[in-house]
């Protein structure tokens, strides 16, 4: 039993067993989740003053029943999104909540950060539940409306994800590129430690979330000749105790295998306990110095996303596409782990395998985000798209504005693109013009001319030379798809711009 007893319509205390096995008595006001490693707690007390005693015991019952099915921290994610809506309500109404209805919901989307995806799957979740145990306090109002809180089904807005949101999103592979250099660049300036480099590189190479890498041990890389494997412990599996479920081995790079290795011979061997087998040691401890093997060695996972965060903050790494600086976030290199399983072919089968998921719609929109010319593009380009050389190096301009206007440069379906800025060159001549111009100085491209629809043909006309067996050939239009690809980037941006 944990926390002080306050009680609300029962007098007698109740226990209940947690999924981590712990026991915490329902009429506390704070209950303790797991006494080891991430301590999850729910604090139960902060809503008690906002809602009445029949729906305050409703809530005990109900987050109860989450905490005895749920991980701990899906239950405490769950508990604090639900009362933030608790708190929105009972400020809204001046009062203590009697009874959740229907427009309680819509004050809470309406008035905080509620039409996030996340935010709407937690009090979805919890409402639901709340629905099936029966318990009263919620209006069959309500939940009706929680009901229709889905993800949008349509791959135009399916989220994050697909629209590769430069924020919550996947990184373009343009921008994983940078930061792939910018983290190696700082690791041999001796601007990251060699802990802080493997802890970067393992949410890159693996898509793991915090809280799989922080229960890493260092049983869980091996190395076969030159080969290296890792499994990484499962999370969010409904009633799995620590540690108790991993996904499949998998193979790594060599690079990163050594990576791992060095790591674990400088800054874990030397300093575990005395006695403790270095199979059971955290790849990631909480401390640099007498590290055990329990769970409270291991770094807490808010640790490590601040860690990520700040290293990533100090690497200050400017997009290729945009010109700002990229948001970096674990979650961003899970998104993009996966996002590039989809751009090579994998199915949705493969994908939520690799991501520790047991559904696999839950990474359709993985499959989604692959598709697109700019994704088919960027697949075949890879690395050779970040070069400012590579780029679009022209200006942009009206048509109405251009002086050149009228010796237009036209493309295939003798629309005008641009023009030339000397008035033309060899290019024309050779008939190579306008598809050359785009790499050239002097071009004069125009806002509004079909330049999306000169690139489509130009990665069909690259694919379809790749699947006959000419590669040499396919590669001599790249610099031209890379240099379109910025040009109409930079049009958008100018365009977002100028709209505020």
């Amino acid at each position: 039993m944990n926390g002080s007893r306050k009680t609300s319509l029962t007098a007698a205390p109740r226990l209940v067993r947690a999924a981590s096995g712990v026991d915490f008595d329902i009429y506390s006001n704070r209950w303790l989740l797991k006494n080891t490693g991430n301590r999850d707690i729910i604090n139960i007390g902060a809503i008690v003053p906002l809602v009445g005693p029949q729906l305050q015991d409703s809530i005990r019952t109900v987050f109860a029943a989450i905490a005895g099915g749920r991980p701990g921290n899906t239950a405490a994610s769950w508990f604090y999104t639900f009362r933030s809506l608790v708190e929105v309500v009972a400020k809204e109404i001046g009062g203590p909540i009697v009874e959740i209805d229907a427009e309680h919901i819509a004050i809470w989307a309406h008035k905080t950060g509620g039409t996030n995806l996340t935010a709407l799957s937690h009090i979805r979740s919890a409402i639901l539940t709340w629905e099936k145990l029966r318990s009263p306090g919620v209006t069959e109002e309500a939940f009706d409306i929680v009901k229709r809180l889905r993800r949008p089904k349509d791959p135009a807005i399916l989220g994050a994800v697909i629209s590769w949101d430069p924020v919550q999103g996947p990184y373009r592979p343009a921008e994983d590129e940078a930061i792939r250099d910018a983290i190696d660049r700082a690791f041999n300036d001796d601007r990251v430690s060699l802990a802080e480099y493997a802890m970067f590189r393992t949410f890159r190479a693996t898509g793991a979330r915090p809280e799989s890498v922080s229960r890493l041990k260092v049983e869980d890389f091996r190395a076969e000749g030159s080969q290296g494997f890792i499994r990484i412990p499962m999370v969010k599996q409904q009633g799995d105790a620590w540690r108790e479920s991993f996904m499949p081995w998998k193979p790594i790079t060599q690079g990163f295998a050594n990576l791992l290795s060095m790591h674990i011979e400088a800054n874990i061997r030397p300093n575990i306990v005395k006695g403790i087998d270095i199979a059971q040691a955290p790849i990631f401890p909480a401390q640099r110095f007498q590290i055990g093997s329990d769970q409270n060695n291991h770094i807490r996972t808010l640790s490590l996303g601040k860690t990520y965060i700040k290293i990533f903050k100090k690497l200050n790494i400017i997009s290729p596409l945009s010109g700002e600086a990229i948001h970096g976030t674990p979650k961003r290199d899970r998104h993009t782990f996966l996002t590039m399983l989809a751009m090579h072919g994998c199915t949705a089968k493969e994908i939520a395998a690799n991501a520790g998921q047991t559904k696999e719609s839950s990474c359709e929109p993985y499959v989604h985000a692959g598709i697109g010319h700019f994704q088919r593009m960027e697949k075949y380009v890879g690395s050779a798209f970040i070069p400012l050389a590579d780029r679009f190096a022209g200006t942009v301009v009206t048509e109405a504005s251009d002086k050149h206007a009228k010796n237009a440069l036209l493309d295939d379906a003798a629309s005008g693109v641009g023009s030339c800025g000397i008035g033309g060159c060899s290019a024309i001549e050779a008939g190579v013009a306008p598809v050359a111009c785009y790499t050239c100085r002097k071009f004069r491209a125009w806002y509004d001319a079909p330049h999306l629809q000169l690139l489509e043909q130009l990665i069909e006309a690259q694919e379809r030379q790749r699947e006959e067996g000419h590669n040499t050939v396919a590669e001599t239009t790249t610099a031209t798809m890379i240099a379109i690809t910025d040009l109409l980037e930079r049009i958008r941006i100018d365009r977002e711009n100028a709209n505020g």
